[in-house]
Protein backbone atom coordinates (compact mmCIF):
# COMPACT_ATOMS: atom_id res chain seq x y z
CA UNK A 1 0.00 0.00 0.00
CA UNK A 2 2.88 2.39 0.75
CA UNK A 3 4.35 1.68 -2.70
CA UNK A 4 1.01 2.65 -4.28
CA UNK A 5 0.92 5.88 -2.26
CA UNK A 6 4.47 6.75 -3.32
CA UNK A 7 3.69 6.04 -6.96
CA UNK A 8 0.59 8.23 -6.76
CA UNK A 9 2.62 11.00 -5.11
CA UNK A 10 5.18 10.96 -7.93
CA UNK A 11 2.35 11.05 -10.48
CA UNK A 12 0.80 14.07 -8.80
CA UNK A 13 4.12 15.90 -8.97
CA UNK A 14 4.01 15.55 -12.75
CA UNK A 15 0.77 17.58 -12.73
CA UNK A 16 2.17 20.50 -10.73
CA UNK A 17 3.55 23.53 -12.54
CA UNK A 18 5.64 24.53 -9.50
CA UNK A 19 6.24 23.90 -5.82
CA UNK A 20 5.79 27.11 -3.86
CA UNK A 21 8.17 28.17 -1.12
CA UNK A 22 7.11 29.64 2.21
CA UNK A 23 8.03 33.31 2.55
CA UNK A 24 8.14 35.61 5.56
CA UNK A 25 4.91 37.19 4.29
CA UNK A 26 3.33 33.72 4.30
CA UNK A 27 4.38 33.12 7.91
CA UNK A 28 2.95 36.48 8.97
CA UNK A 29 -0.32 35.76 7.19
CA UNK A 30 -0.42 32.27 8.74
CA UNK A 31 -0.17 33.87 12.18
CA UNK A 32 -3.11 36.12 11.29
CA UNK A 33 -5.17 33.10 10.19
CA UNK A 34 -4.15 31.20 13.32
CA UNK A 35 -5.68 33.99 15.42
CA UNK A 36 -8.76 34.25 13.15
CA UNK A 37 -9.52 30.52 13.30
CA UNK A 38 -7.91 29.64 16.66
CA UNK A 39 -11.05 28.15 18.23
CA UNK A 40 -11.68 25.65 15.43
CA UNK A 41 -8.96 23.12 16.27
CA UNK A 42 -7.08 23.51 13.00
CA UNK A 43 -3.45 22.27 12.93
CA UNK A 44 -0.86 25.08 12.52
CA UNK A 45 0.56 23.66 9.26
CA UNK A 46 -2.82 24.17 7.61
CA UNK A 47 -2.48 27.92 8.25
CA UNK A 48 0.84 27.86 6.39
CA UNK A 49 -0.81 26.07 3.44
CA UNK A 50 -3.65 28.59 3.49
CA UNK A 51 -1.32 31.59 3.64
CA UNK A 52 0.85 30.35 0.76
CA UNK A 53 -2.28 29.77 -1.30
CA UNK A 54 -3.76 33.20 -0.61
CA UNK A 55 -0.48 35.02 -1.23
CA UNK A 56 -0.16 33.22 -4.59
CA UNK A 57 -3.74 33.82 -5.74
CA UNK A 58 -4.88 30.21 -5.32
CA UNK A 59 -8.43 29.64 -4.10
CA UNK A 60 -8.97 25.89 -4.54
CA UNK A 61 -7.22 22.93 -2.95
CA UNK A 62 -7.60 19.22 -3.64
CA UNK A 63 -7.28 17.53 -0.25
CA UNK A 64 -9.00 15.01 1.97
CA UNK A 65 -8.24 17.31 4.93
CA UNK A 66 -11.66 18.53 6.00
CA UNK A 67 -10.15 21.38 8.04
CA UNK A 68 -10.01 23.30 4.78
CA UNK A 69 -13.82 23.39 4.74
CA UNK A 70 -13.59 25.81 7.67
CA UNK A 71 -11.64 28.44 5.72
CA UNK A 72 -13.67 31.05 3.90
CA UNK A 73 -10.67 32.02 1.76
CA UNK A 74 -10.44 28.74 -0.20
CA UNK A 75 -12.62 25.98 -1.55
CA UNK A 76 -11.71 22.38 -0.72
CA UNK A 77 -12.16 19.75 -3.41
CA UNK A 78 -12.27 16.19 -2.09
CA UNK A 79 -9.97 13.84 -4.04
CA UNK A 80 -12.69 11.19 -3.81
CA UNK A 81 -14.65 13.31 -6.29
CA UNK A 82 -12.07 12.33 -8.92
CA UNK A 83 -12.58 8.58 -8.52
CA UNK A 84 -14.18 7.08 -11.60
CA UNK A 85 -16.08 3.86 -11.02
Amino acid sequence: MIDDALELSWSVLDLLPAVLSVSLADVKLALFYNKKYQKLGIPPRDFIHLAVMVNNGLDKIVTADQHFNKFEEVQRIDPADFIIL
